[in-house]
C-alpha cells in the first residue's frame, strides 16, 4: 500500500499521521506526511 503525502504530494510506502489542532486547542484534522516531510515537521516544532 502506498500513501500520498499531504504536504509534498510524493507517494511513499511508509507514512506518519500528525494531528493538527486549531487556535483554541481543539483537534482540527489529521495529516499524512512522508518520512521527509515528517522530519521537517518535527524540526519545525522543536524550534
Amino acid at each position: 500500500m502506498t500513501y500520498t503525502c499531504e504536504d509534498c504530494g510524493q507517494e511513499s510506502e511508509t507514512a506518519h499521521t500528525v494531528t493538527l489542532y486549531d487556535d483554541t486547542g481543539v483537534e482540527d484534522r489529521l495529516q499524512i506526511l512522508c518520512p521527509g516531510c515528517y522530519d521537517e515537521w518535527l524540526q519545525s516544532i522543536k524550534g
